[in-house]
């Protein structure tokens, strides 16, 4: 349900951009690679300052507290599997 979120946020903001689909999913794709890397500095770098992140439990994030939390290691993506973007 997270990962549905982010693409589709993913994908609005990018289309107003005039991004194709595949560019969507190319960054998509590059986000979750960074994220199951704990390359933090590319999770940082891919997301706005005033960034929410929304859990599917309900909880919100912003954009320091999201990525502290991967930091710390109370968040951890240690794969990511996608079996169908549209």
């Amino acid at each position: 349900m997270k990962l549905l979120a982010a693409a589709l946020f993913l994908a609005l903001a990018t289309s107003a951009l005039g991004a194709t689909g595949a560019d969507v999913e190319a960054a998509e794709r590059a986000r979750f690679e960074a994220l199951t890397k704990q390359d933090l500095a590319k999770v940082e770098s891919m997301h706005a300052d005033d960034h929410v992140y929304s859990h599917s439990s309900g909880g919100c994030d912003t954009k320091k507290s999201y990525i502290d939390s991967i930091r710390a290691g109370a968040l951890t993506y240690r794969q990511i599997d996608v079996k169908e973007m549209k």
